[in-house]
């Protein structure tokens, strides 16, 4: 257990290459500490961390609301390619964009 996402999972990440410089909700920023969704940011309170996957306990919050709390999973799959799941949102794959 710690508290960061390690930095090999750092970087911004689409579901469609094309979505690269377009914000919006198939981008995400992932940090150390943060990871950053379309409306709002995700705070990085634990990370279990095993090879090439990683579940970082997030916690989001949406103007004045009591916030949120849930896992956000990640799977490296090569350098450039990500599995990922969190809330209830179903399972999907994530690229790496371009520098």
């Amino acid at each position: 257990m710690q508290d960061t996402i390690p930095a090999r999972f750092h970087g911004l990440w689409s579901e469609d290459l094309d979505h690269c410089g377009v914000p919006g909700h198939q981008r995400y920023n992932i940090g150390a500490s943060r990871i950053g969704f379309f409306e709002s940011t995700g705070i990085v309170r634990t990370v279990r961390v095993r090879g090439d996957y990683a579940a970082a306990t997030i916690f989001e919050q949406y103007g004045d609301g009591p916030g949120t709390r849930y896992a956000f999973y990640m799977a490296l799959e090569g350098p450039d390619r990500m599995r990922a799941r969190y809330d209830t949102r179903d399972g999907f794959v994530l690229r790496r964009c371009p520098d």
